[in-house]
């Protein structure tokens, strides 16, 4: 909000000649309506829409001055005017300004630091103060609040200083609009508090008190506090009819309409804006107008008047656009957004509230952008309604829960309790299409609760009395002014003399009641001098004893002193005399000790040189050996990679598929197999025990072992396979005659790729596939190839698949890894959940998504790869 001073300044500007006889013509026009409406019992309402008639003809005819004529003739000025004194300085601040109402931001900052630095040099202190609030504007215009905050609080200690209280009262507005955009509510309300004060010492100030109230009344407004809202607000108005201001009776109607609006009195809502309306266009702000026409059109929207809603909001967005204020221009975006989803247009819908949320992000407003995101959705949970198949749905309703959460995250950090309870809402509704009624439930609780905070039935009463006495005392002064026009107009003497005699009685009460108020002042003010006498003699008193016990004080402090000074004397003598003994001893013994040290020195550097030639020939060795015992493992990995399948090989047998490998030290215990079988395909994910160079040396044994079983002259089952790898398993390490725990799990599955037909065999090691928007798991056997001694059976699965389905193995490195917020495992269940969302993406992107999942599910826990890692992924 900006202060009421710079809004003095505009208006000086808005009104030409033309302009002026319009606007009070409008005037006059409403003074007669509302007559009519009183005399002929017209209805509010038609009254209403004949005023809103009026405002959309007078909209068309106002003739504003032209901002940029203004700007070229200050701007001549100042090429011609050649002095470097305080003029300049004005000339700087008004360009400064006025550049900013055109969003020329550039312009205006370069003229507003023009003006800091000049009236530093010729230190006019006002001048600086209106350079920095120039500057500050600036700032606050292009979303760098903080900055702005900076350069009120700099500006508010000078207004302070010269004393000036049209500058603090205008600075402090500028603050608390500064903390308020920071979501600091509490410290804006102090700041627009402190400027109300400072208003109330000036008995001519009513004006810059409404302004004061009004902008309190929107602080409590946002924080929920309708009732002090209202009671504010009725005081502004007050003051505004007293000061005949039509721009500040607008404002306060536009606000009063905010309030109703939000408190769901939408009948009020949309006669308190009309009223604004009309007191608006006699101010002639463009600015004020596409607010107060927004306010309207939401609440013909409640109430049902959409073809009325979308005019006003239309409006609203044409006259925000033409004054460049972009948080009314977004409003009106979102605001006729959710028009658009009462009336199930949603196309247009969607359209509206992208650009609205868009228009949010960039300017930073935590309230709009709440809102839009509640709008959003609400179309979404709309959408899902009408969906024409469950993944259709499931993915509607995760987008409506994503936007709801992103609402309620939003206006819980701003502090905003409307827009949680619309937050909360959205969430109940979605929550129920989804059947998850347990959070329905809850969510609806936290919105009923909110609902009961903001407005419950009390506050509502206290509202209601407190808008019905501000009515009827409207309604009485309107009435007093109308019966003595017909007092004065009639023929009949008498009832002029019975009005003269009562406004004579009433004087004459008012002037006796004044001066018994007088008369009291006088006496309070006596016996309070009374009393002020008797205590500034008391103080008299006490002061002359505190002197003389002072000087008392003072005289022993001297006496003590000389006898002091004699025996400080005396010490000072054989103090010197010992110390010219201690020196020379010191002396002596500082010359040893140096010369001990030296020595020692001498030493010690010598030891410490042996010591770090030897710890640096150890480190020349071991790195020697780190490089050898490196090199040998990267040739181990080459070896490694060159017993896994060929590329060639695995794109010819399995044309869609991908592998994640990742060891943990550089060579791998898990090992992968895709090969030909008796005219079908055997894949097989393996995981040795151990990592490493063990793990890899153990890689290579099952890779053989594997080769061994499968080379047979008639098919094998895939439980037949793992079996009598176990057999051989056991026999090479010797099992029966060793405590050897060395094995591996493994998944092996035999495809058929005509028919999608699969055996799958696994130990320890399960088989995931995707279907029907859930990841399906065939658990394998739960003992590993090599674990016991004895001979052991696999269970072989007969599994059918439809073509198109995603099929995945994977060792258990991927989910034992840990690290998250919490520093747990990554699990099973977050594993499957990862291949539900991925399933359908291309090969080489899923493989990416995991390594990018993986990588920051490790760094949030700090943690290093506890294991080798391998997924593979294939689609039938």
């Amino acid at each position: 909000m900006e202060c009421f001073l710079t809004t003095e300044n505009r208006i000086a500007d808005f009104f030409a000649v033309r302009s002026l006889c319009v606007f009070k013509i409008s005037f006059k026009l409403e003074s007669l309506l509302l007559r009519i409406g009183n005399r002929h019992k017209t209805t509010q309402s038609a009254v209403s829409r004949t005023l809103t008639v009026l405002c959309c003809i007078l909209v068309h005819l106002q003739v504003f001055a032209q901002g940029n004529k203004k700007i070229d003739s200050l701007e001549n000025v100042l090429a011609t005017y050649s002095k470097l004194d305080t003029n300049r300085v004005n000339l700087y601040t008004d360009l400064a300004r006025r550049y900013t109402a055109t969003k020329n931001q550039n312009k205006a900052l370069d003229y507003a630091q023009q003006a800091l630095i000049l009236s530093e040099k010729l230190r006019f202190d006002a001048g600086k103060h209106d350079a920095l609030i120039a500057e500050g504007l600036v700032y606050s215009s292009t979303g760098q609040v903080e900055k702005a905050l900076s350069n009120y609080l700099k500006a508010n200690d000078i207004a302070s200083k010269v004393n000036d209280k049209n500058r603090q009262i205008g600075t402090k507005l500028n603050i608390a609009s500064a903390y308020a955009a920071l979501s600091r509510y509490e410290e804006g309300l102090l700041a627009a508090q402190s400027a109300l004060e400072i208003a109330k010492q000036d008995q001519l100030a009513e004006l810059k008190q409404t302004y004061c109230l009004n902008f309190i009344s929107n602080i409590q407004i946002k924080r929920g506090n309708y009732d002090r809202a209202i009671e504010n607000i009725l005081a502004a108005l007050t003051l505004a009819e007293k000061a005949n201001d039509a721009r500040a009776k607008g404002t306060n109607y536009r606000s009063l309409a905010l309030c109703h609006s939000r408190l769901e009195n939408y009948e009020s809502a949309a006669k308190y804006a009309q009223m604004a309306l009309v007191s608006t266009i006699v101010a002639s702000d463009k600015r004020e107008l596409a607010r107060t026409y927004l306010i309207l059109g939401k609440a013909n929207s409640k109430l049902k008047k959409n073809d009325e809603s979308i005019k006003s909001l239309q409006m609203a967005m044409s006259l925000a656009t033409e004054v460049k204020d972009e948080i009314s221009v977004a409003s009106a975006l979102s605001a006729i957004g959710d028009e658009y989803i009462a009336l199930k247009k949603p196309d247009s819908a969607r359209m509206y509230l992208d650009k609205a949320r868009l228009a949010a992000n960039k300017m930073g407003d935590k309230q709009l952008l709440s809102i839009v995101n509640s709008q959003i959705a609400d179309f979404y949970t709309q959408q899902a309604g009408s969906a024409i198949n469950q993944d259709s749905k499931r993915a509607l309703l995760d987008a409506s829960l994503y936007a709801a959460h992103e609402a309620l995250g939003t206006a819980t950090n701003a502090g905003l309790p409307e827009e949680r309870k619309i937050a909360f809402l959205r969430l109940s509704d979605t929550y129920l299409q989804q059947g998850n009624y347990g959070a329905a439930l809850e969510s609806f609780k936290n919105y009923k609760n909110l609902s009961d905070s903001i407005a419950n039935m009390q506050k509502r009463e206290q509202l209601v009395r407190m808008q019905a006495q501000y009515d009827v005392e409207a309604k009485s002064r309107e009435l007093e002014i109308a019966n003595k026009e017909v007092l004065l107009r009639g023929s009949d003497l008498e009832k002029a003399k019975l009005l003269a005699e009562q406004i004579k009685l009433a004087a004459e009460n008012e002037r006796e009641r004044n001066r018994f108020l007088l008369a009291e002042n006088e006496l309070n003010d006596t016996e309070l001098e009374k009393q002020w006498a008797v205590q500034r003699k008391m103080e008299s008193d006490n002061l002359a004893k505190l002197k003389e016990n002072q000087l008392l004080k003072k005289e022993k402090e001297l006496q003590n002193l000389e006898l002091e000074t004699q025996k400080e004397q005396n010490r000072l003598q054989l103090g010197l005399l010992a110390a010219g003994l201690s020196l020379l001893l010191l002396f002596g013994i500082v010359l040893f000790v140096l010369y001990r040290s030296n020595a020692q020195k001498k030493r010690s550097n010598q030891l410490l040189q042996t010591k770090n030639d030897e710890i640096n020939e150890q480190k020349l060795i071991i790195e020697k050996k780190g490089q050898s015992i490196t090199a040998s493992i990267n040739y181990a990995l080459r070896i490694q990679k060159a017993i896994l399948p060929q590329q060639n090989v695995l794109n010819a047998l399995l044309p869609e598929h991908f592998i994640f490998m990742k060891p943990r030290d550089i060579v791998s215990g898990d090992f992968y197999r895709v090969d030909s079988y008796h005219g079908r395909t055997l894949i097989a994910i393996c995981d040795c025990t151990g990592h490493g160079v063990p793990g890899a040396i153990m890689s290579m044994i099952a890779n053989d072992l594997l080769n061994l079983v499968t080379y047979t002259p008639e098919p094998l089952s895939a439980g037949a396979i793992l079996s009598r790898l176990h057999t051989e398993l056991c026999k090479s390490l010797h099992k029966e005659d060793t405590a050897s725990r060395d094995g591996m799990d493994i998944a092996l599955c035999l495809l058929n790729r005509e028919s999608n037909a699969i055996e799958f065999a696994g130990a320890h090691s399960p088989l995931y596939w995707i279907a029907e928007g859930q990841c399906n798991e065939v658990k394998g056997n739960a003992f590993s190839i090599g674990e016991k001694k004895t001979i052991l059976n696999f269970d072989t699965h007969h599994l059918q698949f439809p073509e198109n389905t995603q099929i995945y193995f994977a060792s258990d490195g991927y989910r034992d890894q840990f690290g998250g917020p919490n520093n747990r495992r990554f699990q099973s269940r977050n594993l499957k959940n990862l291949f539900l969302r991925i399933h359908q993406w291309k090969a080489d992107k899923q493989s990416n998504e995991l390594d990018k999942v993986l990588t920051d599910w490790r760094l949030q826990g700090n943690e290093r790869q506890t294991d080798d890692i391998l997924i593979f992924g294939m689609r039938l």
